[in-house]
């Protein structure tokens, strides 16, 4: 019964046969109501959605949703190989790389002028708008984190003390683009560099199967400030902005998130350039009564499930209705973003 409620289900959001299909997959949120757990499990096109009382989820489900480990040990030797032939051949390992990985060869890796006119001719001005908003808000919280450039205070007579604080003069910003775009990213990283009064702020991100990158995240780039957007990505990015290369040149520090390989790849090169952190798997839990707003709800499901296969997103509510409200919000939205075309 429970199965083919799951089927029809997945019918009925794009007529998609669901059988076969594994628990474990790419975005998943689980809803609880009262003693019942919801999990749905969002795939790029399907929705799978179980129902269960708590006390019948199994152990495997259970550790489908949050058992997840880092996986940083299991791709350490293939990222550090990665890394050396980018550090001993530059442009020539980046250049293979992206072929082997993003099944694309470019000519030039760094995007050109004409391909930012492109960007900027598909995109509304209601969204422009959105961006460069966002993009203040950003840059006034920052600018209010500033500190004081220099002060000196004297301790006691002839002890003079004081701090003097000096920008990077690089760094490069990390864009995920293999699964999604991310012009947030591009902000939050890009803006508060630019802020700090770094001299140079490059991007790197992924090439799209026609080695091209999506419009907003250069977009979000020209907003946010970068100098130039490199169209390389996963290890062979950090690697070439850890060591530099003939076109990209060494930073001081390598922000942004990425995948584990990403990860694992900042983790390795932190005796040649400064990172951030090392970031894992998204998660995000919201717990709600019946006054919540299902849509703010909804869209922070949905913006942590996006990160990453391993992401997590869970809603627990005592309220039917709610969790009704959400799980609606929830599929108008990814249908609204499947017809989406840039």
């Amino acid at each position: 019964m429970i199965r083919d409620k799951i089927l029809n289900e997945g019918r009925d959001f794009n007529g998609t046969e669901l059988s076969g299909i594994s628990l474990h997959k790419i975005f998943r949120f689980q809803f609880e109501l009262s003693i019942r757990i919801k999990f749905y499990q969002v795939l790029s096109e399907m929705i799978i959605m179980l129902f269960k009382k708590l006390s019948d989820v199994s152990e495997v489900e259970m550790q489908k949703m949050f058992s997840r480990g880092s996986g940083l040990e299991d791709v350490s030797k293939t990222v550090s190989a990665v890394l050396s032939d980018v550090r001993m051949k530059g442009d020539a390992a980046v250049r293979e790389y992206t072929v082997k990985f993003d099944k694309v060869e470019l000519a030039d890796f760094e995007v050109s002028e004409e391909e930012f006119e492109k960007a900027f001719s598909c995109i509304t001005p209601e969204l422009l708008g959105h961006l460069k908003s966002a993009a203040a808000n950003i840059r006034a919280f920052h600018e209010a984190q500033l500190p004081e450039a220099t002060w000196f205070m004297e301790l006691k007579p002839g002890i003079v003390l004081g701090q003097k604080a000096t920008p990077m003069e690089s760094v490069g910003a990390y864009v995920p683009g293999g699964r999604a775009s991310y012009p947030s990213t591009v902000l939050m990283t890009v803006i508060p560099a630019r802020v700090a009064g770094v001299e140079k702020v490059i991007v790197c991100t992924p090439p799209r199967a026609d080695g091209s990158v999506h419009p907003l995240t250069l977009i979000a780039s020209k907003v946010a400030g970068a100098d130039k957007v490199f169209k390389i990505g996963g290890v062979q990015a950090i690697g070439a902005m850890a060591y530099g290369t003939e076109t990209v040149q060494k930073v001081d520090k390598i922000v942004g998130p990425g995948n584990v390989f990403v990860t694992s790849a900042k983790m390795q090169i932190r005796n040649v350039a400064e990172i951030d952190f090392p970031a894992g798997p998204s998660e995000v839990l919201i717990i709600a009564d019946e006054s919540a707003d299902a849509v703010m709800a909804a869209s922070d499901i949905i913006a942590q499930a996006e990160h990453d296969p391993s992401s997590v997103s869970i809603l627990v509510t005592t309220s039917d209705a709610l969790a009704e409200a959400v799980k609606e919000k929830c599929l108008f939205r990814l249908n609204r973003l499947q017809e989406t075309v840039l």
